[in-house]
């Protein structure tokens, strides 16, 4: 199903926000993939024709898409697939199929930042997807990929850290593939892969724990295909 829509939780309604005529954009026709609501109140919404911010009062919207290279109005690439909000920075990250872009919410402007160099090859630019993104509690920027594995990013620096599966290494992320981040309350990152379960970094040791299939203990995950996570009120962990 595309487009957007808001639930009513009192009268459990759920209503579509119509198209607009002459945004150049139909939310119905596109494929939205995240969203994110920061103080501001706006709903601001990533998809493959760019960024989109939605006034929910008058489901007035507009449409940002890729500029000319350098031009910081604009997102480096439409297709954008993550996005998360960064309070700290009073901004917005946005994982784009060519990289990472960041969305000042006072200026309106944006930073396109040079991608790794496993992720330049625009031959294969569906491989440079960045599916899942985080700020880290220490303001590092995690994101994962659909082949290129698990990245951390350093905003002051703009330092890569790559983290790859290795199928002799045990202690070694288990897929290159990612769905989603995230990072709990006492600093653990909790990464949930395709075809490798759920992974547990601790950020203060450097070290990665693998959950995996168990199909004789009913306590293990139970897919290897885990889309998403979520923070629970008592510490617990949630995939589907």
């Amino acid at each position: 199903v595309k487009g957007l829509a808001r639930y009513d939780r009192e009268k459990e309604l759920l209503t579509y926000i119509p198209d607009l005529a002459g945004s150049g954009i139909a939310l119905s026709k596109i494929e939205l993939f995240g969203f994110v609501i920061p103080d501001s109140g706006n709903v601001y919404a990533v998809s493959n024709s760019g960024l989109i911010i939605i006034e929910p009062g008058t489901g007035h919207y507009t449409v940002i898409k890729a500029g000319e290279q350098g031009d910081t109005r604009f997102l480096s690439d439409a297709h954008t697939e993550s996005i998360t909000h960064d309070k700290a920075r009073n901004g917005l990250w946005l994982g784009t199929i060519g990289g990472l872009n960041f969305y000042d919410l006072s200026s309106k402007q944006f930073t396109h930042y040079t991608p790794p160099p496993e992720m330049m090859n625009k031959d294969s630019k569906r491989d440079n997807t960045i599916n899942a993104i985080t700020v880290g509690l220490d303001g590092h920027v995690w994101f994962g990929t659909r082949r290129h594995g698990l990245y951390r990013f350093d905003p002051t620096t703009e330092h890569y850290k790559h983290y790859v599966n290795d199928e002799e290494q045990p202690s070694s992320i288990g897929s290159n593939d990612i769905w989603h981040i995230l990072q709990d309350s006492k600093g653990r990152l909790w990464v949930s892969l395709v075809k490798g379960g759920v992974k547990m970094y601790k950020t203060d040791r450097d070290d990665i724990i693998r959950y995996q299939t168990n199909t004789r203990r009913v306590a293990t995950i139970c897919s290897k295909t885990e889309r998403t996570l979520s923070q629970e009120n008592k510490g617990r962990r949630g995939g589907g």
